[in-house]
């Protein structure tokens, strides 16, 4: 029997870091950020050979936006394929 799935997730994140440079005279700390929200979707396939054993296979695609100060992009991505065999006791 074949049974294909699919599913998505994603998340909001927002990064901040901070440095210190301190000179002779004076001592500067800098702030900076970065928003991004990623979204991932996969989908599969799985084949049972019998009630207790299966062959599956997916594959994931992700896309992000970011932004920060002084700049904003996309990144997209395919992810690693799986495959994986499972053996139910």
């Amino acid at each position: 029997m074949l049974a294909p799935y699919a599913g998505f997730g994603g998340s909001i994140s927002r990064l901040w870091s901070s440095t210190e440079y301190v000179y002779s005279d004076r001592t500067e700390v800098r702030r900076s950020y970065q928003n991004r929200v990623t979204g991932s979707v996969f989908i599969g396939a799985e084949y049972w050979f019998t009630k207790s054993i299966s062959l599956a296979g997916e594959q994931s695609f992700t896309v992000s936006h970011a932004s920060s100060e002084s700049s904003t992009w996309f990144e997209a991505e395919v992810g690693p394929s799986t495959l994986l065999l499972s053996v139910y006791f």
